[in-house]
Parts: structure tokens; sequence; C-alpha cells
């Protein structure tokens, strides 16, 4: 099992091609807006033949639920506008869909076939019973795939002052106070 904290996706390819491990677990970079981990883990791991294991599809609570009147928060100057339209036009397409951010964001892991287990997070039995039903309701269809792929291409990389942990601090816009401070 690999599982590296706190390490590059890139950095977690290189030990992934070591060849000495059979499953790896990618965890905070592989999600609706976050996908570093497709770059090379992913691909270093199917090269590898390894289990891949997917952990955080909703990114430390930023897609566990809407933050549309946060956007506009004076104190979420830290959100680059890039970001902010990213996440418009997420919230745009679940508008369209009806879908529930939730339901769109495992189900967008899930509809990767290399990925073979997917690790949520819940507080309560009520959301076991949604993530469940969530897997259960099966992949994403591909035009829908296709706009989240579009809406992806927005930002493809995180930026560098983009805090981790960006779920509770879309919450709590003002607690977050720069790069290394929180």
């Amino acid at each position: 099992y690999l599982g590296l904290g706190g390490t590059t996706a890139y950095e977690m390819a290189q030990v992934i091609r070591s060849g000495k491990f059979d499953v790896v677990l990618t965890a905070f970079n592989y999600s609706l807006l976050w996908r570093e981990a497709q770059l090379e883990v992913i691909p270093a791991a199917v090269a590898q033949g390894m289990g891949i294991v997917a952990g955080s599809p909703l990114q430390q609570g930023a897609l566990a639920k809407r933050f549309d009147a946060q956007l506009d928060d004076p104190a979420m100057y830290w959100l680059s506008s890039k970001r902010k339209d990213q996440f418009r036009q997420l919230y745009a397409l679940l508008d369209e869909t009806g879908l529930s951010i939730t339901e769109i964001a495992i189900r967008f892991v899930i509809s990767n076939p290399a990925v073979h287990t997917t690790l949520m997070g819940a507080r309560s039995a009520a959301e076991v019973e949604s993530n469940v039903a969530a897997v259960e309701n099966g992949p994403l269809p591909a035009d829908i795939l296709a706009r989240l792929d579009d809406i992806y291409s927005l930002v493809p990389y995180r930026p560098f002052a983009e805090p981790f942990g960006l779920g509770w601090r879309m919450g709590n816009p003002a607690s977050y106070k720069g790069p290394g401070q929180g």
C-alpha cells in the first residue's frame, strides 16, 4: 500500500514506478475540480497494475455543499477569480441537471474505470445513505463528464496561494490568513 501524505502527485508517481507497491491511495488530488492525480499518479498506477483508491471525492468539504453566497464575499479575496468562475459554472450545471453537488462529485470519481475504491467521509447515517445512493446511480453520462471537463479546464492547476482544506475556509472566509498562516 502506498499513501504518501503531503507528497505531490509527481513525487508519488515516481514512487509508484518503483514497482514496490500494489495499491495507491491518492487523496485530495482527484475530484471534480482538482485532478492532479490524473496527470501522473493514475497513469503510473495503471501501468504498474496497481489498485487505485481515491480519497476525498468531496475535497475536504469544498464539494460537500454549495457556497454560492460566499463566492461574492470580499473576505474570499484569496480564492482566484478563475476558481470562483469555475464554482459558478459547476453550480449552473447542478441547477441544469438537478444533481446535488455531493452526488455529482461522487459519481465523477466512480466514472473513472481506473479507480477501484473511493473513500468517502460521512458525519451521519444520512450522509452514508446519500453516498450509497450516489454510487448506486452509477457513473455519470458522457455529456455531463464532458461538461465537467470543460469546467475543470478553467483552473487545471491549483493556484499557489489557494489554501488546502478549502471547504471549511469557504464556510468561514475570514479565517484564512494567507499561505502558511492557516
